[in-house]
């Protein structure tokens, strides 16, 4: 994984003043990929992590869930997430698209989003970045994917 901020993991500990780390509880991975799916969700088991992964298909869907459209206005199906994990590549509306609209209408308990794809390309991570992703990891992801994402981001996972 490849950190967008060039900044140091975050200690442990908290803090005096700083903002508490963030448990990760709902997962929303936005992919249009059945394979991504079953492999996030086996890599999140085999790491011991406690969390609701919620699959949207694509990016209409996906500014639909932020929206609280249609059947993503259901918060017990569809709760808030607290990661997202966000593919670029992807039919009709890309996940550019959606980090510009989550951009100008940033929910208020924003989700840190970090983009998950096949592209190496610096111009697609150089626009994640400025379009407001928090990291930018390639697939497949690493045995220790999720520790350094928890590092790196603030996160505490619920696990087994």
């Amino acid at each position: 994984m490849e950190s967008l901020f060039n900044q140091p993991p975050h200690s442990p500990g908290v803090q005096p003043g700083a903002v508490p780390p963030r448990t990760v509880r709902t997962v929303l991975l936005i992919d249009d990929s059945d394979d991504d799916e079953f492999f996030l969700r086996r890599s999140l088991i085999k790491s011991g992590i406690l969390a609701n992964l919620i699959r949207i298909p694509g990016g209409r869907e996906a500014i639909e869930y932020f929206s609280r459209e249609g059947k993503y206005a259901d918060t017990v199906l569809f709760p808030e997430s607290d990661l997202v994990f966000l593919d670029i590549n992807m039919p009709s509306v890309s996940g550019f698209d959606v980090l510009t609209w989550l951009q100008t209408n940033q929910p208020v308990n924003a989700p840190f989003v970090v983009v998950l794809s096949s592209s190496e390309e610096f111009r697609d991570k150089a626009q994640a970045k400025k379009l407001g992703a928090r990291s930018y990891a390639s697939k497949p992801t690493s045995g220790n994917f999720f520790t350094d994402l928890a590092n790196e981001l603030g996160l505490v996972w619920i696990r087994k």
